[in-house]
C-alpha cells in the first residue's frame, strides 16, 4: 500500500537569549506547569512523591542512599534558580538546561557531573516524523537531578525497575542510576532504527518486483531522517567515549556497564549509516528504472515511426495524382502499393528483431 507523502514545514521557537547577553542568562520560553518528582531508595526502602518546597525535600532525602529529583517543565524560573542555588549548579549549567536544543555532551564541574541526552520518539501526529528532546543529567555525591520539559516514556523503565527492585539498580549508587537513564535513552533508539530498517526494506523489495508504488519522495523522506538519527546519535558517542576516557564520578564496575552502552551507540551507528548508504543506491535504482521506461518507450516510438516513415513516402507518392502515373491506371496497382508497404513493414520489423531491440 502507498504511503501518503507528507509535507514538513518545522517551525523553530526561539529558544536562546538575546545574542550578547550575560552568560547564563535564563529566558522564559516555556509554557505549562513545572513539577517536582522525587524518587529516595536505598537496598531496602523505595519512595515516590512530587515535592516543590526544596529546603523540605533535601532535609526529607537524608534516610535514603540515592535520590533521583526529576524536573519535568521549565517554565518557572524561579524554581530552576532555587534548585540552582541550593545544589550549587554553575549558571552555564542552568543555562544550558533551559536552552533546550543542545546536543549531547559531558562536562565535569568540581561539585558534580553533567551530562546532555536527546530522546527520540516518533511524533503523534506526523507518520515517520521523529521528535526529540533533550534531557539535562546531574550526578553529585548523593543526589542525581534530571531536567526534561515534558515528560517522555523513555525513562519509564528505570522507574519500573526501581520500584520492583529489578536488577542491580538498588544495590547500587547513583552512579549507576545515572548509566541507567542514558542506557534507555540509547536504547529507545533502536526500535525508531529498525521501523526505519523496515522501510527500506519493502522499499528493496518492491523495487526488485520493479513495482511503482515507491516514490522517490517517500525513499527521501526516510533518509533524511536517517541522517538526523545519525546527528543524534554521534554526540551520544562522543560524550560516552568521554565518560570512558576521563576521570569521572563513575566507579570502576559502572564504567564496564558503560562500555556496554557504548557498544550499543555504536551498533545504531553502524546500523543507520548501512541503512542511509541503502536508501542512496536505491534513490539511483529507483531513477535508473524511470530512465529505463523511459528508454522503453522511446524505443517504442522510435520503431512505430521508423516504420511508418516508408509507408507514408509510398502513400505519399502515390498520392500526388499527377496525370501520367503508369501505376494509377494499373488494374492491381492498388494491391501492388500495400503489399510493397506490407514488405517493407515485414522486413524492418524483421531487421529489428535480430537487433535485439524485441524481447526473444
Amino acid at each position: 500500500m502507498r504511503r501518503k507523502a507528507v509535507t514538513r514545514s518545522r517551525k523553530r521557537a526561539p529558544h536562546r537569549s538575546q545574542p550578547g547577553a550575560p552568560p547564563g542568562t535564563l529566558v522564559s520560553h516555556h509554557e505549562g506547569e513545572t513539577s517536582v518528582e522525587v524518587i529516595a531508595y536505598s537496598s531496602s526502602r523505595f519512595e515516590v512523591w512530587e515535592e516543590t518546597e526544596i529546603e523540605r525535600l533535601v532535609a526529607k532525602c537524608d534516610a535514603f542512599d540515592v535520590v533521583w529529583i526529576n524536573v519535568i517543565g521549565l517554565a518557572d524560573l524561579d524554581l530552576i534558580r532555587l534548585i540552582g542555588k541550593t545544589f550549587n549548579i554553575h549558571q552555564l549549567t542552568l543555562e544550558d538546561i533551559n536552552n533546550i536544543h543542545q546536543r549531547a555532551k559531558y562536562e565535569n564541574f568540581e561539585e558534580y557531573d553533567y551530562f546532555i541526552t536527546r530522546m527520540a520518539r516518533f511524533d503523534a501526529d506526523i507518520e515517520n516524523r521523529i521528535e526529540t528532546e533533550q534531557l539535562s543529567i546531574i550526578l553529585m555525591d548523593k543526589f542525581v537531578l534530571t531536567f526534561q520539559l515534558i515528560e517522555v516514556d523513555c525513562l519509564d523503565p528505570v522507574r519500573r525497575r526501581l520500584k520492583e527492585k529489578s536488577g542491580l539498580i538498588r544495590e547500587r549508587g547513583n552512579d549507576y542510576l545515572v548509566y541507567a537513564l542514558i542506557d534507555s535513552v540509547i536504547d529507545h533508539y533502536f526500535p525508531i532504527v529498525d521501523q526505519l530498517g523496515d522501510r527500506v526494506t519493502d522499499f528493496d523489495d518492491a523495487l526488485q518486483k520493479d513495482e511503482t508504488t515507491v516514490s522517490a519522495i517517500e525513499v527521501h523522506q526516510v533518509r533524511r531522517e536517517l541522517l538526523s538519527l545519525a546527528r543524534l546519535i554521534r554526540p551520544h558517542r562522543e560524550m560516552l567515549s568521554r565518560i570512558l576516557r576521563e576521570p569521572s564520578r563513575f566507579s570502576a564496575q559502572t564504567r564496564l556497564f558503560l562500555n556496554d552502552c557504548m557498544d550499543h551507540a555504536l551498533q545504531l551507528g553502524e546500523t543507520i549509516e548501512t541503512n542511509r548508504e541503502i536508501c542512496s543506491d536505491l534513490r539511483s535504482y529507483h531513477l535508473a528504472l524511470i530512465g529505463n521506461r523511459t528508454n522503453d518507450v522511446m524505443k517504442t516510438l522510435t520503431i512505430v515511426s521508423t516504420i511508418f516513415i516508408p509507408l507514408s513516402f509510398i502513400a505519399g507518392l502515390y498520392g500526388m495524382n499527377f496525370e501520367y502515373m503508369p501505376e494509377l491506371k494499373w488494374k492491381l496497382g492498388y494491391f501492388a502499393a500495400l503489399g510493397a508497404m506490407a514488405a517493407v513493414a515485414v522486413s524492418l520489423l524483421a531487421w529489428f528483431r535480430s537487433r535485439g531491440w524485441f524481447g526473444t
